[in-house]
Order: C-alpha cells, then sequence, then structure tokens
C-alpha cells in the first residue's frame, strides 16, 4: 500500500521553509508557519526533526537562527548542522 504523502512530498520544498526559517524567523509570514506546521506535516525524519526545534525554540521565545537550531539538535545527539546550513543556503531570496 502506498502511502497517501509519497504523492506531496518534496524534499526540495521542505528545505525552503526550514532555511527561510534560519533568516527571516521574526516575521509574521514565519511566525504564522510555525503555528501552523507541526513536525509530523514533514516527511523526511531530518526535517520533522528540525521543525520540531524550530518549534520549540519558538515555544520557549528564542530566536531562531542556524547556531540555535544546530546547538538544540546537538543537546538532542542529533547531527544535521551541514543539513541545515544547505537548507539555509538554498532557501529562496538568499544571497550566495
Amino acid at each position: 500500500m502506498v502511502n497517501n504523502m509519497d504523492r506531496f512530498y518534496s524534499d526540495m520544498q521542505e528545505r525552503y521553509v526550514i532555511g527561510a526559517l534560519m533568516f527571516k524567523s521574526e516575521t509574521t509570514d514565519a511566525i504564522e508557519a510555525i503555528s501552523i506546521l507541526k513536525p509530523a506535516d514533514f516527511y523526511l525524519a531530518a526535517n520533522k526533526n528540525i521543525w520540531d526545534v524550530i518549534c520549540y525554540l519558538s515555544g520557549k521565545s528564542k530566536h531562531i537562527d542556524f547556531v540555535t537550531v544546530c546547538t538544540e539538535l546537538d543537546n538532542r545527539g542529533i547531527e544535521l548542522s551541514s543539513y541545515v546550513m544547505a537548507a539555509a543556503n538554498e532557501a529562496p531570496g538568499q544571497a550566495s
């Protein structure tokens, strides 16, 4: 049986959402995305873990950026700093 999520999954789109948050976490759109999207809305485990950290940091009123996200991931024993950096660099509108 095929998981319905397989039909709608896009790693690129998930990474764009995560990457955009690394630079613009305090905008109205970012705050709305954090309030709407849940870790279960992401397909890949890496993206779920990163979004979980973003939601956690937001709930603690902490600034969300590459350093704070990667620090919290490290605190949880999850090494994804290269992945987070790639997502941030691939986010639309970011200077190369």
